[in-house]
């Protein structure tokens, strides 16, 4: 549970960084490096697919919320997997496959 609450804090962290100071964040998982800039939902002319995407997911919840991010959803993502560089509209990443988060101000 601890183990939770800090992830939770950590990550809220470093989304307010990367806002207040037009980063993006950076998620290391073991699959790969994750770069996008988080969902705040302001991206809805940029981003329909998204729109579309929480409309039927609230519909179709299941779950209960909960206190914490189970997920977070990144928007224009760079996924890096040994090199090789995947450009994505977007992306939901699962908490709890996040091994590292930083911010960076650009990634080339």
């Amino acid at each position: 549970m601890a183990t939770d609450i800090f992830l939770n804090d950590t990550l809220l962290t470093y989304m307010a960084m990367a806002k207040a100071t037009n980063h993006k964040l950076v998620l290391a998982t073991q699959s790969g490096i994750i770069i996008g800039n988080p969902n705040y939902n302001e991206d809805e002319e940029q981003h329909p697919e998204l729109v579309t995407f929480f409309e039927l997911f609230d519909k179709n919840r299941k779950s209960v919320k909960g206190d914490f991010l189970q997920s977070i959803t990144l928007v224009d993502v760079t996924f890096v997997v040994g090199g090789k560089k995947t450009v994505l509209p977007s992306l939901t990443v699962f908490v709890d496959k996040i091994i590292g988060i930083s911010i960076a101000e650009s990634f080339d």
